[in-house]
């Protein structure tokens, strides 16, 4: 079985739409170096013809960031530096000052949407980051976890965290009925309960991973008691 996706967070749905913005203005830039109108159609069958290769790079694009692939990341890093291609050569071509300093404004804003994108890709909200080796550690002595789901209850174990949420590695067959579940973590003599919900579904590796609701409390407070115990992110045995 294949990943699924419940939950897209704020940071893919703003590479998303800066993904599009991003080919908007290189098309009005185009316009204007050109000194053609942006509302014409020959101007836009032109450029369809001319930058299809772009076009397919964007649907591309588009495609792994709203299924969060894991290589997501690297394809859309490509298609922001062909972009930036585009400008330095029409700085190279007839300089201008506007092409510029739109220019510099735009590589420090793709920089930062890439960084950002890479970083939630990388995230325990989507990728569980554990080998084989480092899971029956963790099952030792690692926080485990249950939590009910259509009436059946499942355990598992934390296989790492972050500010937002976690991925849990858990035990049998998950058919997922509800993507809100109150997830209880033991550890020793220690428990405590939060509500999560689900942002992505692994069955292949039998994963799962869940995102804090923004109302819940209790999850702030479970970040506390972590770093007390001595866990830190990508570590989460002591």
């Amino acid at each position: 079985m294949s990943s699924k996706i419940y939950q897209r967070i704020p940071a893919i749905w703003h590479s998303i739409l800066f993904c599009v913005l991003s080919l908007v203005f290189c098309y009005l830039c185009y316009a204007f170096v050109h000194e053609v109108s942006a509302f014409n159609s020959n101007t836009f069958k032109e450029i369809i013809y001319l930058a299809w290769p772009l076009l397919l790079l964007f649907l591309m694009c588009l495609f792994s960031l709203f299924f969060v692939k894991s290589f997501a990341s690297n394809i859309y890093l490509f298609f922001l530096l062909v972009i930036l291609s585009f400008y330095l050569y029409w700085l190279y071509r007839d300089w201008n000052h506007l092409v510029l300093l739109a220019s510099g404004m735009y590589f420090v804003l793709a920089f930062m949407s890439w960084s950002n994108l890479s970083w939630t890709l990388s995230s325990p909200l989507y990728r569980g980051n554990y080998d084989q080796y480092s899971l029956i550690h963790l099952q030792r002595s690692g926080i485990r976890v249950s939590f009910y789901n259509g009436g059946k209850k499942y355990d598992g174990v934390v296989t790492d965290w972050s500010d937002e949420g976690i991925y849990i590695h858990y035990k049998g067959s998950l058919d997922l009925k509800d993507c809100e579940s109150d997830i209880e973590f033991k550890y020793r003599n220690w428990k405590y309960d939060c509500k999560m919900r689900v942002t992505i579904l692994e069955p292949q590796k039998n994963g799962m991973g869940l995102v804090s609701l923004a109302s819940d409390q209790k999850w702030m407070d479970f970040k506390g008691i972590l770093k007390r115990l001595g866990f830190s992110n990508h570590m989460l045995t002591v």
